[in-house]
C-alpha cells in the first residue's frame, strides 16, 4: 500500500513540476515574443506568399506524377497491351519507384 501511495505521490510532484516550467515557459514567451503591427503584418505577407508558392508547387508535382502515369499507360498500351492498367496504378501509386520498375521489368525488349 504504501509503494502505490508513493508512486501516486511522484506522479503528482512529477506532474506539478511540469506544470510549473510549462507557465513561465509560456510566460516568458509572451515578453519575449512581443511585435509590432508592422512585424505582424510582414509575417502574414510573408506567410501567405509562402503558402501561395507550396500551393501551386503541390498542383504542380501531381499534374506531373499523373502525366507519367499518363504516359506508362500509353508506353504501356504499345508494348504490353494486357497490363497497361496495372503499371498505370503501379505509377500512380509508387510514383518514381513504379516508373522505374516499369521502365526495368514492364517493357518488352524489342
Amino acid at each position: 500500500m504504501r509503494e502505490k501511495i508513493s508512486k501516486i505521490a511522484a506522479i503528482g510532484v512529477a506532474s506539478v513540476a511540469a506544470y510549473a516550467v510549462a507557465l513561465t515557459s509560456v510566460a516568458a514567451q509572451s515578453d519575449y515574443y512581443y511585435t509590432t503591427a508592422a512585424d505582424d503584418a510582414a509575417a502574414s505577407a510573408f506567410l501567405g506568399g509562402t503558402s501561395l508558392f507550396f500551393c501551386c508547387f503541390s498542383v504542380v508535382i501531381l499534374v506531373v506524377w499523373l502525366g507519367l502515369a499518363y504516359w506508362v499507360y500509353k508506353d504501356a498500351k504499345k508494348n504490353n497491351p494486357d497490363q497497361a492498367v496495372l503499371w498505370a496504378v503501379l505509377t500512380l501509386v509508387l510514383g518514381v519507384v513504379g516508373i522505374i520498375l516499369y521502365l526495368v521489368a514492364g517493357r518488352k525488349k524489342s
